[in-house]
């Protein structure tokens, strides 16, 4: 990724992303440790210096790994871990930083396993994150305009409660991490179902795939940009920031439970214009 990144520096950039799982797992980008790979440069030392060399805002899919003092029955320092992506400013300062609120059940963790501790042992392989409590609105500046984005992370892009309590941003920025899907169809299905919730929000979305798919879509459909699964691309492209405030942004969650309530209705008020008739037609024939 870094390789990549100083590819395209050249062209000044306002804002560079790493997706979803980049760091190779949850590592967290804000580590003050000196690493032996970077010359001895903590993470943290490592992004802040790239992006205020190269003036950009830098968004990085990492994680959050936090260590108790309690050891666990193993001797091992229990810990909390959050599916996490943070923003380095243009300064270089850390200007916040998300916890993906819906874990993937499964994958990142195992559903009722605080509940029922012995179910880890059972089900191997899913992970141990827990769900973040609040969005976080980024603010990031362009040439001559400042803006705000939020992150869905992964599938969170396609559920539209989500989506709406992210959606008082100028932009959604979705990183994901699409290489269990393999090559299948479902990266495309995928991709395609955020699409949905930029028209439906009104606000142009730029996804980000580790192995792609990648596109820009704007608010009223429109595919930007798109690369195919497992293609290496390291390039710069305009967002267009127009917003539009939409009647399903406004109050379309009410339509879905207007005809949840009207089914009754509609059922009782056929059913009896049902009887109604059978009872005509009998006394007709008397």
């Amino acid at each position: 990724w870094t390789k990549q990144t100083f590819q395209i520096v050249g062209q000044k950039p306002d804002l560079v992303v790493w997706p979803e799982g980049a760091l190779g797992g949850p590592i967290n980008p804000d580590d003050e440790r000196p690493a032996r790979a970077l010359s001895g440069k903590s993470l943290k030392e490592f992004f802040s210096e790239m992006s205020s060399k190269y003036d950009f805002a830098f968004l990085i899919g990492g994680g959050t790994v936090n260590f108790h003092d309690e050891l666990d029955k193993n001797g091992f320092p229990k810990y909390t871990a959050y599916n996490s992506c943070y923003l380095f400013s243009r300064a270089g300062e850390i200007a916040g930083r998300y916890d993906k609120m819906v874990p993937l059940p499964f994958g990142e963790y195992i559903p009722l396993a605080d509940t029922f501790p012995f179910l880890r042992d059972l089900i191997q392989g899913p992970g141990n994150f827990k769900p973040g409590d609040s969005v976080t609105y980024f603010n990031a500046k362009g040439k001559d305009f400042e803006y705000s984005f939020s992150t869905p992370i992964c599938y969170e892009a396609i559920l539209n409660y989500q989506m709406r309590k992210m959606s008082d941003a100028d932009l959604f920025i979705n990183i994901t991490n699409d290489a269990w899907f393999g090559d299948t169809a479902c990266p495309h299905q995928h991709a395609m179902l955020t699409t949905v919730q930029a028209m439906e929000f009104g606000r142009p979305l730029y996804r980000l795939a580790y192995t792609g798919i990648s596109f820009v879509v704007e608010p009223h459909g429109k595919i930007r940009y798109e690369t195919k699964p497992f293609e290496e691309v390291s390039t710069v492209e305009e967002i267009r920031m127009k917003t539009f405030d939409t009647i399903c942004r406004r109050g379309g969650w009410i339509f879905p439970w207007l005809w949840v309530l009207a089914c009754p209705v509609l059922f009782f008020s056929l059913r009896n214009r049902t009887v109604h008739s059978k009872a005509s037609k009998e006394e007709n024939s008397a």
